[in-house]
């Protein structure tokens, strides 16, 4: 029987690359000083750290959504739902991708150039740290709920896919408390996304993401349900 290895690859890559988000958040950095100097000396000490993480985090994300596509392709491009998944996903990434770069490029940056600063400028800084933080959430937000939509719409087109294996079916189930939770977690104001929060949403859409790419890879041999 011949191998789709398109779909196996794709499969391959929502299992390792959602366990390789884990890690990197596990080694995501936060700066624990208190006052405003010592806070970005500690930014600029954990910059490349920081970079590397987030990078990582982006590269992942790309990864991850590629993956994806492959399971839109499986379920069917046809249905509306389906492409309105892809949409979501979609634009949850880039909404991601500009969380992490504020977080892992543009405020270690700003911490870099503060750093000698005079009090005076110091002290005015606050301002450009506290605007970056609230770009930061406002992306990180909007990215959750966007990835947090894709995901509900792909696991109901799952879940409702007669012919498919009644475990993949439960995957779907899985997927639909994976993407409605975080939504009323923030709308209840239960959710923060802070490094801890973030960490919550990136393991439970990881759950998910690996039983899809189980799924993928097992169902690599053309004609598989």
């Amino acid at each position: 029987m011949e191998i789709d290895r398109g779909t196996r690859l794709a499969g391959w890559a929502l299992i390792v690359g959602p366990l390789l988000s884990v890690f990197a958040m596990s080694h995501h950095p936060s700066a624990g000083a208190s006052g405003t100097a010592e806070r970005m000396a500690e930014l600029v000490r954990l910059g490349p750290l920081s970079a590397v993480v987030h990078g990582s985090l982006i590269a992942l994300m790309v990864l991850i959504f590629w993956g994806l596509t492959r399971l839109a392709g499986v379920l069917g491009w046809s249905s509306s739902g389906v492409q309105l998944a892809a949409i979501a996903y979609g634009l949850g990434v880039l909404c991601m991708t500009g969380a992490a770069a504020v977080s892992g490029f543009i405020v270690p940056g700003l911490a870099g150039q503060y750093e000698a600063a005079t009090p005076a400028a110091t002290k005015a800084a606050v301002a450009v740290f506290r605007f970056s933080f609230e770009v930061n959430q406002a992306l990180a937000k909007i990215g959750a709920v966007a990835q947090s939509a894709g995901i509900f719409l792909w696991s109901w087109a799952l879940a409702r896919r007669a012919e498919a294996p009644t475990w993949v079916r439960a995957v779907g189930w899985i997927g639909l408390a994976v993407g409605a939770l975080p939504v009323i977690g923030l709308v209840a104001g239960r959710l923060t996304l802070n490094v801890a929060g973030m960490t919550a949403v990136v393991l439970a859409q990881a759950a998910w993401t690996m039983g899809v790419g189980a799924w993928l890879v097992t169902r690599a041999r053309r004609g598989a349900s």
